[in-house]
């Protein structure tokens, strides 16, 4: 995905398994030049249902072109 956010991933009926969260720093001259980037994410599982959870994370991004690991969602069914 290119450009500034919000972005948003959605899978509507996932597989059950172990899912890794990363998030891409592609900084441009221009966000070079402003310093630090904090991306806030919104971690969503079951929505809609009795099981719904949010987690929301903030993280600061620095290095250029870093694949940040944010964690991991398990989905059981």
């Amino acid at each position: 995905m290119a450009g500034y956010g919000p972005k948003e991933f959605l899978l509507r009926t996932p597989k059950p398994g172990k899912y890794k969260v990363r998030i891409n720093y592609c900084r441009n001259r221009r966000q070079a030049a402003l310093g630090p980037v904090t991306a806030q994410l919104r971690l969503i599982t079951g929505f809609g249902t009795a099981d719904e959870k949010e987690e929301r994370i903030t993280v600061r991004l620095v290095k250029k072109k870093k694949s940040l690991k944010i964690g991991t969602i398990q989905i059981d069914k």
